[in-house]
């Protein structure tokens, strides 16, 4: 078991490497930004949810690394930031990338699709709205700011485990797309750790 997760943490660290140079500059740009989102909730900031206890923050997310490099609308920011990304229970068990991202056939249309993993018994029905009102805000302005297209699948940790995957609408709707889009997790997951967001 041991070389299979060192030959996973090759290939993880490969794709992070190789990601920034393929598609457009957009899209290293928005891979490097959308976790510190996923992280914060700021009035300043894209993705705020002006609603108490909005579920946020990834677990094993290391907030005292602040990024060299900061677009332009998180360097204000950079004074604030430990208390800005500190979460004491972080919503997010782990955060994947699936698709093409990082490979050979990621091209300058390719789109950056999120999957989230959640326990989601562990929210409410309000703190579900908010983080899927959260999820929507960061996908319109990747859109609108960087003309890219960046989807977001959160997906329970139980559902997953019994094999049930519900269908996030549009090119998921009916019984078999769900699976697939669980079988394109395990064929294609690209695991978004804390090196990958300094």
């Amino acid at each position: 078991m041991a070389g299979h997760l060192k030959a996973f943490a090759r290939n993880n660290g490969a794709r992070a490497r190789l990601l920034p140079s393929l598609g457009c500059p957009n899209h290293a740009e928005a891979f490097r930004w959308v976790p510190w989102l996923l992280q914060a909730n700021h009035p300043g900031l894209p993705g705020f949810i002006d609603a108490d206890d909005v579920p946020r923050g990834i677990l094993g997310f290391r907030p005292e690394r602040i990024p060299e490099a900061l677009p332009d609308f998180l360097s204000p920011f950079r004074n604030e930031w430990p208390r800005i990304m500190s979460v004491r229970n972080p919503a997010i068990q782990s955060l994947f990338l699936i698709g093409s991202a990082g490979t050979v056939g990621q091209t300058q249309g390719s789109d950056l699709d999120y999957w989230l993993a959640l326990d989601r018994t562990a929210l409410t029905s309000g703190q579900d709205a908010a983080l899927r009102a959260k999820l929507d805000a960061i996908t319109a302005f990747a859109r609108q700011s960087r003309s890219v297209e960046v989807n977001f699948y959160p997906m329970d940790l139980g559902d997953l485990a019994a094999n049930r995957v519900p269908s996030t609408g549009g090119e998921t709707e009916g019984e078999v797309a769900p699976l697939m889009l669980k079988e394109e997790l395990y064929r294609t997951l690209f695991h978004v750790r804390s090196e990958e967001r300094r």
